[in-house]
């Protein structure tokens, strides 16, 4: 199970289960949890998931928006959002290979498969 302990997602990831939004699991929420969790085995089933967490608004891409609100999530206030939108613009201009101005999944796992991101944007299930 993911350890959800201090990390910055939680809300996030409740919300991903909350089908009905109403700000509580049922036990057919929470039952269905337990069984995505239980699938992640894979690499690709920890894409897929990491990308869910980034796709806040459900659309099937990672918009500039996202990226920037997922970095402030991360970073909190230890960076001013000037080199927040550096970083995102940055990122957006390397991986954005379509040129749509938002990542999809593909474009998302080039970015998590850079060795010197692997590590840094990893989830611990």
């Amino acid at each position: 199970m993911v350890e959800l302990g201090g990390n910055p997602f939680t809300s996030h990831i409740f919300n991903l289960f909350d089908a009905t939004g109403d700000g509580t699991l049922t036990v057919d929420e929470f039952t269905a949890a337990l069984e995505y969790f239980v699938q992640l085995d894979s690499e690709e089933e920890q894409y897929k998931f990491a990308f869910r967490i980034y796709d806040k608004d459900r659309d099937g891409f990672i918009s500039s928006e996202e990226l920037f609100a997922v970095l402030q999530t991360l970073l909190g206030s230890t960076y001013p959002d000037s080199q927040l939108e550096q970083v995102v613009y940055n990122t957006m201009s390397e991986f954005d290979r379509d040129g749509d101005s938002k990542l999809d999944l593909q474009e998302f796992k080039a970015l998590l498969s850079r060795d010197d991101l692997q590590n840094k944007f990893s989830l611990n299930l």
